[in-house]
């Protein structure tokens, strides 16, 4: 195991993801977190959904094909709406702010501006869970913060790291459908499975929704395409888990948004 700099690193940032769960779990912040947007004189573009879903992704191809756009990591975010530090650049003129850690509070989402638009990503159970488990060493204190226990549980099994991934999967996709009902005009539900083969048609299909002029001409972010292939190797038991557990609130998500109108389509060529 290494001990050098980069695990003093990761360590420190585990930390700060504690303290700043801890501070919305033992405050009223819940509810509100987004006030300090609300204020904001830039132009905002919010990006959540279920962690490991494609936000960060999405973060990045707004970042390159919005002239004059920041995109601040998500820990950045959550300090400055939920500890009060500023963010870098705070002289660009468009804030594409990662939110995953706020996914599941629905309420805040609805005290946004209604100019606000929010894109919900979404991505097949299988590739997230198992990217939750294998890709991701903040399982422990997502799941900790999902049942506000920060620094008090453990997941010392493989069978609990997978129960854990997949509790947090079906809280999300049961929360992004509670979003999309109740902030439809202004939410839109993006499937990574399905506009990662065509970034710039999603790109063009979103840029009437956000309001903004996106260039994908600009975009270098690429998505691998061997992580759509990963969820292969997932073994029959925790396959059976998943399917038995998460794919019904995803096509649940997927079928609220089509009735409501709230989906990100691209159009056939």
């Amino acid at each position: 195991m290494s001990t050098g700099p980069a695990s003093d690193c990761g360590n420190a940032v585990r930390h700060s993801w504690e303290e700043l769960y801890r501070r919305i779990l033992s405050t009223d912040l819940a509810g509100r977190l987004f006030e300090r947007v609300a204020g904001n004189s830039r132009s905002i573009v919010l990006v959540t959904g279920c962690q490991r879903s494609g936000t960060t992704w999405m973060r990045k191809l707004l970042a390159e094909a919005l002239p004059d756009a920041m995109a601040p990591k998500e820990q950045e975010v959550c300090a400055y709406l939920v500890a009060g530090a500023e963010l870098p650049a705070p002289e660009a003129r468009v804030q594409i702010l990662q939110t995953t850690f706020a996914n599941v509070y629905v309420e805040s989402f609805m005290r946004l501006p209604p100019a606000i638009p929010v894109i919900l990503m979404a991505r097949n159970p299988f590739s997230v869970c198992r990217s939750l488990v294998y890709n991701w060493d903040s399982l422990l204190i997502e799941h900790a913060h999902r049942v506000g226990a920060i620094g008090r549980v453990a997941l010392d099994r493989e069978n609990d790291l997978w129960h854990a991934a997949v509790n947090i999967y079906v809280q999300s996709m049961r929360a992004g459908r509670e979003l999309l009902a109740r902030r439809s005009e202004r939410t839109r539900l993006v499937l990574f499975d399905e506009i990662v083969g065509d970034v710039p048609a999603a790109l063009h299909c979103l840029s009437g929704f956000i309001g903004q002029p996106l260039e994908p001409a600009n975009v270098s972010t690429v998505a691998n395409p061997e992580v759509m292939n990963k969820q292969r190797s997932l073994s029959d038991r925790f396959r059976s888990l998943i399917a038995t557990q998460c794919v019904t609130p995803y096509d649940d998500l997927r079928r609220c948004a089509d009735a409501l109108g709230n989906r990100l389509e691209i159009p056939s060529p």
